[in-house]
């Protein structure tokens, strides 16, 4: 992500150690919710100063991308429940992404796809005011799928498998 500049608020984040990562290693389902929303409401009763987003990784659930993606509906449903939706802005990554209407080997599902399941909880005003200041934000998707095209699978694939938690 950082390296390849997929996103382009990312970089600075990291270099400001203001990124809280951490990986849930539950298979249970109804745990790893617990965990998420606990991270969610942590994110927001801390300082952006000390953690601006956080990166939860779920190695061992969720293999199946449509089991995720309906597990993120769930999650969302929850958020709400909470009062947590347009406050904090759930972001998805997986080993098997697809974005509807694309075939499930088309380089652009690379966009969003991760060596696990990620859940990323972002804070909306960071979100707005990071989309405010960049020109033309529109585009970063389009600039993001060109890029995968042009590295090509080989590169992309290889670049995945060197990638382990630790």
């Amino acid at each position: 992500m950082i390296g390849l500049n997929l996103c382009p608020f990312a970089k600075p984040v990291v270099q400001q150690n203001r990124v809280r990562w951490k990986i849930l290693g539950t298979t249970d389902l109804e745990h790893l919710a617990i965990e998420i929303l606990e991270e969610a409401k942590l994110l927001l009763n801390t300082e952006v100063e000390e953690v601006e987003t956080s990166l939860l990784i779920a190695p061992n659930a969720l293999a199946n991308f449509y089991d995720y993606w309906d597990y993120t509906a769930l999650l969302e449903e929850h958020m709400e429940d909470l009062g947590l939706i347009g406050k904090i802005q759930l972001a998805t990554f997986h080993p098997q992404y697809q974005f509807a209407g694309t075939k499930e080997d088309a380089l652009e599902n690379y966009t969003n796809r991760s060596p696990f399941p990620i859940f990323h909880l972002l804070r909306e005003d960071s979100l707005f005011n990071a989309l405010e200041s960049y020109p033309d934000p529109d585009q970063i998707p389009l600039k993001n799928i060109e890029k995968m095209n042009r590295l090509g699978r080989p590169f992309i694939e290889e670049l995945f498998a060197k990638i382990q938690l630790g």
